[in-house]
């Protein structure tokens, strides 16, 4: 299940139905910080853009990381916001929120 960009005003695309977040393209793992409310957060750059990885319960990559595209980042289900079975994806260029095309 989806929830598009931009649903709402939010700034990234809603995420149901899987156990894990995994990379979208290959990069370096930039942070990796804990909000109460939005659970775990995951940003990856990858050169040309960032994404971000909103949240997860459980973080599966530390700060410095390189990772693939297809690498689990983390396991979905840790915000009160976005819901127990779901994550938030945004791509970022140029630092600011696109729709990722999907």
């Amino acid at each position: 299940m989806q929830t598009p960009y931009g649903a709402g005003g939010s700034p990234w695309v809603v995420l149901s139905g899987g156990p894990q977040a995994v990379a979208a393209q290959e990069g370096n793992v930039l942070a990796v910080t804990y909000y109460a409310s939005l659970g775990w957060v995951v940003l990856v750059d990858h050169g040309s853009s960032v994404t971000a990885y909103f949240g997860l319960r459980e973080p599966l990559v530390s700060v410095g990381n390189r990772v693939g595209r297809g690498t689990p980042v983390g396991t979905v289900g840790g915000s009160s916001i976005i819901g127990p079975d779901s994550m938030a994806f945004q791509l970022r260029r140029g630092g600011v929120p696109v729709p990722p095309g999907f």
